[in-house]
Protein backbone atom coordinates (compact mmCIF):
# COMPACT_ATOMS: atom_id res chain seq x y z
CA UNK A 1 0.00 0.00 0.00
CA UNK A 2 1.42 3.48 -0.68
CA UNK A 3 0.24 6.29 2.02
CA UNK A 4 0.84 9.64 0.81
CA UNK A 5 1.04 12.69 3.63
CA UNK A 6 -1.05 15.70 3.12
CA UNK A 7 0.96 18.64 0.74
CA UNK A 8 -0.85 20.75 4.09
CA UNK A 9 0.76 18.76 6.82
CA UNK A 10 4.62 19.18 5.47
CA UNK A 11 4.44 22.92 4.19
CA UNK A 12 3.19 23.02 7.71
CA UNK A 13 6.32 21.98 9.10
CA UNK A 14 8.67 24.11 7.68
CA UNK A 15 6.42 27.00 8.95
CA UNK A 16 8.78 29.33 11.15
CA UNK A 17 5.42 30.67 12.82
CA UNK A 18 4.63 27.20 14.06
CA UNK A 19 7.83 26.21 15.15
CA UNK A 20 8.07 30.31 17.10
CA UNK A 21 4.84 29.04 18.55
CA UNK A 22 5.90 25.69 19.72
CA UNK A 23 8.85 27.12 21.30
CA UNK A 24 6.74 29.70 23.26
CA UNK A 25 4.62 26.63 24.93
CA UNK A 26 7.28 24.54 25.66
CA UNK A 27 7.30 24.06 29.75
CA UNK A 28 10.89 24.01 30.41
CA UNK A 29 13.97 26.05 28.87
CA UNK A 30 16.29 24.48 26.96
CA UNK A 31 18.97 24.01 29.73
CA UNK A 32 16.72 22.65 31.61
CA UNK A 33 15.56 20.12 29.63
CA UNK A 34 18.69 19.47 29.11
CA UNK A 35 19.55 18.90 32.90
CA UNK A 36 16.46 16.56 33.56
CA UNK A 37 17.75 14.33 30.19
CA UNK A 38 21.27 14.34 31.84
CA UNK A 39 20.00 13.36 35.59
CA UNK A 40 17.77 10.50 34.17
CA UNK A 41 20.34 8.92 31.81
CA UNK A 42 22.73 9.31 34.99
CA UNK A 43 20.30 7.50 37.36
CA UNK A 44 19.42 4.56 34.55
CA UNK A 45 23.49 4.43 34.71
CA UNK A 46 23.89 3.84 37.78
CA UNK A 47 20.83 0.98 38.05
CA UNK A 48 18.10 3.45 38.96
CA UNK A 49 16.14 4.35 36.31
CA UNK A 50 13.53 6.60 37.06
CA UNK A 51 9.70 5.86 35.76
CA UNK A 52 7.98 7.29 33.45
CA UNK A 53 5.15 8.56 35.25
CA UNK A 54 8.05 10.07 37.26
CA UNK A 55 8.68 12.49 34.55
CA UNK A 56 6.12 14.92 34.47
CA UNK A 57 6.24 15.77 38.52
CA UNK A 58 10.83 16.65 37.96
CA UNK A 59 9.70 18.40 34.95
CA UNK A 60 7.34 20.79 37.16
CA UNK A 61 9.93 20.77 39.98
CA UNK A 62 12.10 22.70 37.91
CA UNK A 63 9.80 24.65 36.60
CA UNK A 64 8.43 25.62 40.09
CA UNK A 65 11.92 26.02 40.82
CA UNK A 66 12.66 28.68 38.22
CA UNK A 67 9.64 31.09 39.12
CA UNK A 68 10.26 31.02 42.48
CA UNK A 69 13.54 32.02 41.36
CA UNK A 70 12.37 34.89 39.71
CA UNK A 71 10.62 36.02 42.78
CA UNK A 72 13.54 36.28 45.09
CA UNK A 73 16.02 38.10 42.20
Amino acid sequence: MLYLAPLCGIVAADDPQRKTKAESQQYLTPSEEKALVIFLLRMAALGFPVRIKFIPSLAFSLARRRSANKVHM
